[in-house]
């Protein structure tokens, strides 16, 4: 490969795609230290040479910051084959419920390369997709719409482990207020992104969604984490699940067909079935869980074919819950 061909493929790879950009002097540096030593005018040129042949854009900025646009196709050295393309469209197809329409869109360049790449092989791959499905368990509801200059900005600075100042409105707030996290994860749940992080000089971990975060802005300050934080053990703790804090062994009838369920995938490992005595019986389900919402929420869902037998102060919540019911579908004409 020719100095110029290398030089020009490096500078390609160092583009973001919109909406981040990088201004020509970074380019430079970068490229100088690949061992191309040019100025910043040949940069320039070669962008400006570039632009007439592949979908890279600059903006009125000073500097001016150069981009590829936001549908551009990936470039691949190699071509993508076959079978990473087959991967990239199955990803698709369950990352859609998953992701909000935002990180979608930035990725619909590399989804429709990998369409391209099986409809261009008699390989049998192409018809793959339409064999598999994954379906979500309840409402498919729709993803919260997130603002891609603050998800790019917070997703920039969660890389680059800077600080965040970021406008954020609560739950049922009408107006955003501001705060400077430390970002120190990401996790998406239900179509939900939020970002895991502290706030100023505080240890104390939260969560904060990103679709109520107005804007983002990366800071130069290096990110603070808290002694030991690790995400999946911020997740066990029942963080994501409103847990609150203590264990519970659980006892509960719950309906045969129902249980079914339990039997190949326990609640908990020291999960016990006692097998009902009589066809009128419900089987009895035992096991050390956390207690949260999302508990209750689940236990809920069974209605009338689950009872809660122990802990006693978990019984007595689901016996108001069920009197509330009653008093909603009481016969009125009685």
């Amino acid at each position: 490969m020719s100095d110029n061909c290398h030089r020009h493929f490096l500078i390609l790879q160092s583009l973001p795609r919109l909406p981040q950009k990088i201004d020509i002097e970074r380019i430079s540096k970068q490229l100088s230290a690949a061992g191309h030593e040019v100025d910043i005018r040949t940069v320039q040129r070669d962008l400006n040479k570039l632009s007439e042949t592949y979908p890279i854009v600059s903006d009125s900025a000073k500097p001016a910051g150069w981009s590829w646009t936001r549908d551009a196709i990936m470039m691949n050295l190699p071509a993508l084959d076959p079978h990473a393309a087959l991967a990239l469209q199955l990803a698709h197809s369950y990352l859609e419920r998953l992701l909000p329409s935002t990180t979608l869109d930035h990725l619909e360049p590399q989804f429709r390369l990998a369409a391209e790449t099986l409809d261009k092989h008699g390989n049998g791959l192409r018809k793959w997709p339409d064999k598999i499905r994954v379906l979500p368990r309840g409402p498919a509801l729709a993803a919260p719409k997130v603002n891609p200059e603050a998800q790019s900005g917070l997703y920039d600075a969660l890389l680059k482990e800077k600080r965040v100042r970021i406008h954020y409105r609560k739950s049922l707030a009408e107006e955003s207020n501001e705060y400077e996290l430390n970002p120190l994860g990401l996790i998406v749940r239900d179509r939900v992104s939020y970002l895991i992080a502290t706030a100023g000089d505080s240890l104390d971990v939260k969560q904060y969604a990103l679709h109520r975060m107005e804007a983002a802005e990366i800071l130069d300050t290096p990110v603070i984490c808290p002694k030991g934080f690790d995400i999946d053990a911020f997740i066990r703790q029942g963080e994501m699940a409103f847990a609150t804090g203590r264990n519970i062994h659980l006892r509960f009838a719950l309906a045969s067909l129902a249980a079914r369920q339990l039997r190949e995938c326990p609640l908990a490992p020291d999960q016990t079935i006692i097998e009902a005595e009589t066809e009128d019986d419900y089987p009895i389900i035992e096991a050390t869980v956390q207690d949260s919402m999302e508990l209750r929420w689940w236990l809920q869902s069974f209605g009338d074919e689950a009872e809660i037998l122990e802990p006693s102060d978990l019984r007595e919540d689901f016996r108001n819950v069920a009197n509330n019911l009653a008093s909603y579908y009481a016969d009125e004409s009685a």
